[in-house]
């Protein structure tokens, strides 16, 4: 289907897509895909707006124009033109568009210089609310929070919150806009009587600091958690909540100060003694924590403060060489793991027999980091695994690679074939043993020769094959072989299952 434009006026467009898909451009930019046209409306219905018509329309309307035997993406294209021009040739009135479509586009519009939809767009604030449901003055309220005065954004935020219940913020439609809010609807929220709401503008980023300061007094547990994790919340406010001790929240409320990167550095080093080992932890995973306090914490009697520090990036080599001995398996996996480990290091987690069984030797091996002469000589390790990692690792010389060519044990061999480092002459050897397992491995491979990529096309495994379309060194001839090839296969079981139902 070719295109087509329909110019409303200087800011507003209407496109036809490639796909049949009718979108609304302002300013030139795409701006929102029109959801349906109403094809059955009941005439009983006296309304002067759209909204009210809307709500009480079938639960299939928008199947209905989906449908393309009751209507054509053309004929549904030009009816959205229609409406949308009727709408601006009167001036805008938003009770002759879809609340959800014209607050949203007199807002871009106002945002494009369009003087007439910025007046339509204060003065239809009240208008609409007076008759408004809670959810379209949820609606209007989201989508206009930062251009309304005190009084038009108390008037929406009463009817959003008209009919809830108060123990369910899922039937509440203020509460599913906050997250859009801004400005002084945000500050009126924050004085809401109900919790969960006030609680909601309490982790909202943008809410005033002065909103936050009244919040951080709030009796309710919740809210004062919700203020100490605020991207917001200053070193004062998190000072004053560093020693909330209140039952139930008082421990997550100090673990969030503790985690905080606005918290001033003299809290953080008196929470670094704090009994509570998951306090302790939390200033350890605090960005802003000096190192040196961090590393006055390195003897922790708990495992998670020390596998806190073990999992930091910008910890010393010193402390983490010095982690790599220690007693518990998970600090010693956070070890292996950091991006920032020395080869130094590597080679005590590797060289340590309590690493065997537990994944932790494995797991040094696969670092970016690990030598190759370490790589030398774990080729020959007893563990299988071990041996698997060397096999992948794109640090493993050829020699070795050449020596795990010949491992006793295929599931090693076949890890060389997704190395990128493996020669030629060595692939061509292992697809020659083992098939099966070597040929979905060696489809991985982005290094293998076209031969050996027209050689796996020729298989008539159905695994293979899809391994090797995931390849994206693949060319494109062979990939429409393989396509087609795959095509026919599934040709008779697609018959059988359509057979079946």
């Amino acid at each position: 289907m070719a295109p087509q434009r329909f110019v409303i006026n200087e800011f507003i467009d209407v496109v036809l897509d490639d796909d049949g898909r009718t979108q609304v451009y302002a300013g030139g930019k795409l701006f929102r895909m029109c959801s349906y046209i109403l094809l059955e409306v009941d005439h009983n219905i006296l309304s002067d707006s759209i909204d009210e018509i809307i709500t009480k329309a079938p639960k299939n309307a928008k199947q209905l124009e989906n449908n393309k035997s009751m209507i054509s993406p053309k004929t549904a294209y030009w009816a959205h033109c229609s409406n949308i021009q009727a709408w601006v040739e009167h001036d805008y009135d938003t009770r002759l568009l879809d609340s959800r479509l014209s607050f949203p586009l007199l807002k871009e519009l106002s945002l494009l210089g369009d003087k007439k939809a910025a007046r339509v767009l204060q003065t239809e604030f009240f208008e609409r609310l007076r008759n408004a449901t809670p959810a379209i003055a949820a609606l209007i309220l989201g989508t206009c929070s930062a251009m309304m005065d005190a009084d038009a954004a108390r008037l929406a935020i009463n009817i959003a919150s008209d009919g809830y219940k108060h123990n369910n913020p899922n039937d509440c439609e203020l509460f599913r806009i906050i997250p859009c809010l801004e400005g002084i609807a945000l500050e009126i929220v924050a004085n809401h009587p109900t919790d969960y709401i006030r609680e909601a503008a309490a982790s909202h980023p943008k809410t005033a600091l002065s909103s936050l300061e009244r919040l951080t007094l709030d009796p309710e547990g919740s809210i004062r958690r919700s203020v100490a994790g605020n991207p917001g919340a200053s070193p004062s406010l998190l000072a004053c909540l560093a020693d909330d001790t209140s039952s139930p929240y008082g421990q997550e409320i100090r673990m969030r100060v503790a985690s905080h990167p606005n918290t001033p550095v003299i809290i953080l080093s008196e929470m670094a003694t704090d009994p509570n080992m998951y306090i302790r932890s939390a200033v350890v995973r605090n960005p802003k924590a000096p190192l040196d306090l961090i590393e006055c914490l390195t003897g922790d009697p708990a495992e998670c403060v020390r596998a806190a520090i073990a999992r930091r990036e910008d910890i010393k080599d010193s402390i983490l060489s010095l982690l790599a001995s220690d007693p518990s398996l998970l600090v010693r996996k956070e070890v292996s793991q950091n991006p920032n480990i020395t080869s130094t290091t590597l080679k005590i987690l590797v060289d340590d027999p309590d690493n065997d069984k537990n994944g932790i030797r494995e797991q040094a091996v696969s670092n970016p980091q690990i030598p190759s002469e370490v790589l030398m000589r774990l080729a020959t390790d007893h563990n299988v695994r071990v041996r698997r990692e060397v096999a992948l690792h794109h640090n493993t010389p050829v020699t070795t690679i050449e020596v795990l060519a010949n491992d006793p044990d295929p599931s090693v061999r076949a890890r060389l074939l997704r190395n990128p480092n493996t020669p030629h002459t060595i692939i061509e050897r292992l697809i020659r043993t083992d098939y099966y397992e070597n040929a979905l491995f060696l489809a991985w491979n982005p290094k293998v020769s076209s031969a050996m990529f027209e050689h796996l096309a020729n298989s008539n495994d159905q695994a293979v094959l899809e391994h090797l379309l995931d390849n994206q060194s693949l060319s494109p001839n062979t990939r429409a072989n393989v396509e087609q090839k795959l095509f026919k296969m599934k040709q008779p079981l697609q018959r059988e299952e359509r057979k079946n139902a």
